[in-house]
C-alpha cells in the first residue's frame, strides 16, 4: 500500500544513505534519449553491465530493482533491513549496491537500491519495468523533460540548456532522497503560497493538502470525489484558471505528471533551480480540450 511505501521510503532513508550522494561523472556532461510516457509514468532507458533496462523516474520514491533483475546483474553492499510497516507488522527488504548504471551514456557510480517488487508493484507486470530511479541519484545534474518530443536531456552544466531566467523558481530539495519542491501562487478568496513536491511518480496535476486547502476560505466542490475547484494558480510565468484539485490528508502538497501536459519542465538539482516553459502562459483548464492539448503528449493506455 502507498502507507506502507511511506512508511518504508522513511526508514530507508534514515538506515541506507550513509553510502553517501550517488554522482555522475565528475567530467562535463551532456546527452539526450527518449523516454516512454505510458499511464502517466516517465520510463527511461539504463544501462547496466552492457545491457538496457527500462526504469521509471519516480521523484517521490527511492531507487529501488525487481527480484528478477537482481539475478541478471552484479551486486555489493548486500543488507538486509528489518522494518515495521505501519500496521505493525514485520517485514524485511534487501538493500544493495549497484556498482555503474547508465542514463543516456552517463555513468552513475554505487547507486543504492532497495530490492523489491510490491514497492513498484503493478509497474513490473503491467510496464515490463525493472525498477525505479529517484531523485537521489540526480542530484548532482539538470534533468529536462521534453514532453511534445518524448525527449530527455541530461547535463551537469546549465549553459549547456536554453532556458528562459523568466521561467524560473526556487527548487528546495528535502531529505535524503533529495525529493524537488517548488512555490505555487494560489488565488481563491484568500492568496495562498503553496510549496508543493513535484512528484513524477504521481497521476493528476495538483492534490492540495488539507492545511493549505483551509487557508482558502471558499472553494467550490464539482464532483463527489471532493474534487474543488481554484479559480487561479501561478507556477512562475504560467497562469492556470479553474483549476480542479483534489484534497489530500498530507502535510505537503503535491504536483504531478500532468504538468507535462502544460509544457516543458526542467529540474536543476545542482543549482537549485525549477524551470517550467509553458506551451501557453495562460491555461483555462474549464475550456480545454484535453484529448486535443495532449497530441504528442498523451499518457499511451495500457493494462493498469
Amino acid at each position: 500500500s502507498k502507507l506502507v511505501s511511506l512508511t518504508v521510503l522513511i526508514l530507508f532513508t534514515a538506515s541506507a544513505m550513509s553510502h553517501g550522494p550517488v554522482k555522475g561523472s565528475n567530467k562535463t556532461y551532456y546527452t539526450e534519449f527518449k523516454f516512454e510516457y505510458i499511464n502517466d509514468k516517465i520510463i527511461i532507458p539504463i544501462e547496466i553491465e552492457e545491457n538496457t533496462y527500462r526504469f521509471v523516474f519516480d521523484t517521490g520514491a527511492p531507487s529501488v530493482i525487481s527480484n528478477e533483475l537482481l539475478q541478471k546483474i552484479t551486486v555489493t553492499d548486500k543488507k538486509t533491513l528489518d522494518l515495521k510497516a505501519a500496521n505493525n507488522s514485520s517485514f524485511s527488504l534487501e538493500l544493495v549496491t549497484v556498482p555503474e548504471m547508465k542514463i543516456g551514456g552517463v555513468p552513475f557510480k554505487k547507486t543504492t537500491s532497495l530490492v523489491d517488487d510490491k514497492m513498484i508493484g503493478s509497474l513490473v507486470d503491467c510496464l515490463a519495468v525493472d525498477g525505479s530511479i529517484g531523485s537521489s541519484v540526480l542530484e548532482k545534474s539538470i534533468i529536462q523533460i521534453l514532453p511534445r518530443r518524448n525527449l530527455i536531456r541530461l547535463t551537469n552544466k546549465r549553459k549547456k540548456l536554453p532556458l528562459d531566467k523568466k521561467n524560473a523558481t526556487k527548487l528546495t530539495l528535502s531529505g535524503s532522497q533529495s525529493q524537488p519542491h517548488f512555490l505555487l501562487k494560489v488565488q481563491g478568496d484568500t492568496n495562498v503560497k503553496d510549496q508543493v513536491f513535484f512528484d513524477t511518480g504521481m497521476h493528476g496535476l495538483y492534490n492540495m493538502s488539507n492545511n493549505q486547502l483551509g487557508k482558502i476560505e471558499q472553494v467550490n466542490f464539482i464532483n463527489s470525489d471532493n474534487t474543488k475547484l481554484i479559480p487561479q494558480v501561478s507556477l512562475v510565468q504560467a497562469t492556470f484558471q479553474n483549476v480542479p484539485v483534489m484534497s489530500a490528508n498530507t502535510e505537503t502538497s503535491r504536483v504531478g505528471t500532468d504538468l507535462f501536459k502544460y509544457g516543458n519542465v526542467t529540474l536543476n538539482f545542482k543549482n537549485k533551480k525549477f524551470h517550467f516553459d509553458p506551451f501557453d502562459k495562460k491555461i483555462d483548464l474549464a475550456r480545454i480540450n484535453h484529448d486535443a492539448v495532449l497530441d504528442g503528449v498523451k499518457s499511451k493506455p495500457t493494462c493498469m
